[in-house]
């Protein structure tokens, strides 16, 4: 308003408004979430991280691999409920939080309307993760490659070992199909560890593909699975016509609970719905334009993959079709 006070030469009015926007700027309150944690002894924190690195490399290729999908804690994941009491202290400090909500905007200017706890929690999360989790990651697998504990061959080796490996049947057009989780994402694992070769010896990667792909297919496994343990994958609209259902509505499936843990679940929306890096939306929508694929964010879809694989245990437990 200030702006069209001035194009029309309203100086008064002008000054005005300015007086009025600067007495309200006093009244700003603005959430802050610290997340700084004090470091007495930063090379005892470093001689700690290398122990852990090479406490899980001292594992055979195949437990390592398993460790990739199933051990949150071994990885540097924050856990989601120190998270939530964390940030939940925070935000009972910020007395404004009481008349104030939060809104997210996305990479297309949307705005959505979220409670402060969750919006604390994500952005803690997300500085965590590229402080810490991230920087843990790459070393663990630049070290694991270098060692040889991990490549292409050994992964799909010991995936198709789990439930990624079993074969199942769809049908097309009358006729079968078979398939298994593993064929679903060989290539995209491949792209990733190719891309990741690159990044770590400094020379240019290029993670569209391996973003895009891994990111569609991680919906797809997790919609069988959920599926598979007796959920609900599809709606029915009021005129009878059946949909699939959103991936946000898949995550707030209750069998997804008897698969998963709440910190799997964290997971997997912070990596690709609206509250976290909404992945999943910008890639359906082309929304991501070259300099957005980046390691930063193909290292969390590669992870949420291997992390489908905790459907393993479950169906063990199950007794369902691994002997």
């Amino acid at each position: 308003i200030i702006n069209h006070y001035k194009l029309a030469g309203q100086k008064e009015k002008q000054a005005k408004a300015i007086k009025g926007l600067e007495e309200n700027k006093k009244q700003h309150r603005y959430i802050k979430i610290q997340s700084k944690v004090p470091i007495k002894n930063p090379r005892q924190v470093d001689d700690l991280i290398n122990e852990q690195i090479e406490a899980l490399l001292a594992d055979e290729s195949d437990i390592f691999i398993y460790r990739l999908c199933f051990d949150s804690e071994a990885l540097l994941f924050p856990p989601n409920e120190k998270i939530k009491n964390y940030v939940n202290k925070q935000v009972e400090q910020q007395i404004t939080q009481q008349f104030l909500g939060s809104v997210l905007v996305d990479i297309n200017n949307n705005t959505t309307s979220v409670s402060s706890e969750d919006l604390g929690m994500h952005q803690y999360y997300q500085i965590f993760l590229q402080n810490h989790t991230l920087p843990f990651l790459t070393e663990l697998l630049k070290r694991a490659l270098d060692k040889r504990k991990l490549n292409y061959s050994k992964l799909r080796k010991a995936l198709r070992k789990s439930a990624f490996g079993i074969p199942f049947e769809d049908t097309r057009c009358g006729g079968k199909i078979e398939y298994s989780w593993f064929s679903l994402i060989d290539i995209g694992i491949q792209e990733f560890l190719k891309q990741f070769l690159k990044e770590i010896n400094q020379k240019p990667a290029d993670w569209r593909f391996s973003v895009e792909f891994l990111s569609l297919k991680f919906e797809a496994i997790l919609r069988d699975i959920i599926q598979f343990a007796g959920g609900e994958v599809t709606s029915v609209r009021e005129n009878g016509d059946t949909e699939l259902l959103l991936l946000d509505k898949l995550l707030d499936s209750v069998v997804i609970k008897e698969v998963f843990n709440e910190d799997d679940v964290f997971l997997f929306r912070h990596t690709f719905t609206k509250i976290g890096l909404n992945i999943r939306n910008n890639v359906a929508h082309g929304l991501y334009k070259p300099s957005d694929y980046t390691l930063s964010k193909a290292f969390p879809v590669f992870l949420s993959v291997l992390r489908l694989n905790k459907v393993t245990r479950y169906l063990v437990n199950k007794d369902a079709l691994l002997k």
